[in-house]
């Protein structure tokens, strides 16, 4: 009974990793100026998820996908406006229905620029 429950538990942890935030580009203004973000989430498993956007200070700024229905493989993908952002480090997070959670952090310069 133990082994069965230590192996699905290392399988979950393993489809959880296989989940993934990839960052798209940037959404750039005629001046050159960077004013936004593209990215995609893909799921590796039917579900039902929020992305949102926290700010250096924990702060929600935004939700640019809310309770969304997700098949297995697929990518859904997000953009937000970063044209008043300040400096720092900002917070994606993929909340899931089914109760994971995927962060992925975003540096960001005076210009409104990503840090890598």
């Amino acid at each position: 009974m133990k082994a069965t429950i230590i192996l699905l538990t290392l399988f979950s942890v393993f489809n959880i990793a296989q989940a993934q935030i990839e960052e798209i580009g940037a959404i750039t203004q005629q001046n050159g100026n960077t004013s936004g973000f593209k990215y995609r989430f893909t799921s590796i498993v039917d579900d039902t998820i929020t992305i949102k956007i926290i700010d250096p200070r924990g702060e929600l700024i935004t939700s640019p996908v809310l309770n969304k229905a997700i098949l297995s493989k697929q990518s859904v993908p997000f953009n937000f406006n970063s044209t008043f952002w300040r400096r720092g480090e900002y917070q994606i997070i993929v909340e899931s229905n089914k109760g994971t959670r995927f962060v992925k952090r975003l540096n960001i310069d005076d210009s409104g620029k990503k840090i890598k």
